[in-house]
Formats: structure tokens, C-alpha cells, sequence
């Protein structure tokens, strides 16, 4: 994923789906906690949202963090402390990771997304995918607009 120096130095939101395996819910509740709160410890680290799943046959869990610059997200991916987390939730979690990056407000839009297998997100590999963003002035319509009616 190449990014513009603005990019760059705005905030940056990951989006990780993984699936739990069935019958791990529970472990894999706890393991997810435990990361979240690891990652709360890096620098730059602006907060963490869970989605949950809505059926219980399929344990998808939707797991969106936000770092303020793509380097402190880089520091955090990097990490052996990431690294040791994520080797403890290979018998949780069933099939491939998916994960996104998206900049700014872009994670407002509807991109087409860029996937990475597990082993490309842990080696900060992208994608030969080119990801669609929204041109900036749309979004700065959308948002004035926002202003505007909030105002």
C-alpha cells in the first residue's frame, strides 16, 4: 500500500476480520483483550473498536485500531510484543486474516480494499492491489456539509 506524505502523517485506521474458532470463543475473547490492551501501550495509539459477531455460527470478529501516523503503526506492527501475540492466537482463530489500512477519512468512504493474508500483514507486506480512494474533494464536501448542518 503506498501512501502520500499527508497520508502518512495523518491517522491511520487498521481493520482486522478473523474468525475464532468454534468452541475457542471464550480463549479467543481473552486473547483479544489481552493484544488490545498491549497495543494501548504504543505510542501514538488513538483507541480500539470491536465488532462482534451477529451469529454464533460464524465467530467473525471485526477488531478496527487507529494509530496518529502510519510510522507509530509501523512501530507497533514491528513489534515482538505483536509478534508473540499473534503466534498465541494461531490455535484460536480458523482461515486467513483480513486487514485493511485505510488514511484520514477515508474509513468514512466505502474504498474498494486492499487484503492481506496473515503472513503479508506480520512481514507489513501489501498488496499488488491498488487501493480505490475517495478523491479529496469529495470528502471535503461530505464534511463541510457535516460542519454545516451541525453548525
Amino acid at each position: 500500500m503506498s501512501l502520500t506524505r499527508d497520508q502518512e502523517e495523518g491517522p491511520i485506521t487498521v481493520i482486522v476480520t478473523r474468525t475464532a474458532k468454534k468452541g475457542r470463543i471464550k480463549e479467543f475473547e481473552e486473547w483479544m483483550d489481552g493484544i488490545v490492551h498491549e497495543s494501548l501501550k504504543f505510542e501514538g495509539h488513538l483507541g480500539v473498536d470491536v465488532i462482534r459477531p451477529v451469529e454464533k455460527s460464524k465467530p467473525e470478529y471485526v477488531i478496527i485500531f487507529r494509530f496518529n501516523t502510519l510510522n507509530n503503526l509501523l512501530k507497533w506492527e514491528r513489534s515482538q510484543v505483536r509478534k508473540e501475540w499473534l503466534e498465541k492466537s494461531k490455535d484460536l482463530v480458523e482461515g486467513e486474516d483480513k486487514v485493511q489500512k485505510l488514511t484520514g477519512l477515508e474509513f468514512w468512504f466505502t474504498p474498494r480494499t486492499t487484503h492481506m493474508t496473515k503472513d503479508e500483514a506480520n512481514n507489513n507486506e501489501a498488496s499488488d492491489q491498488p487501493v480505490n480512494l475517495p478523491p479529496r474533494y469529495k470528502m471535503a464536501i461530505v464534511t463541510t456539509g457535516i460542519v454545516f448542518v451541525l453548525l
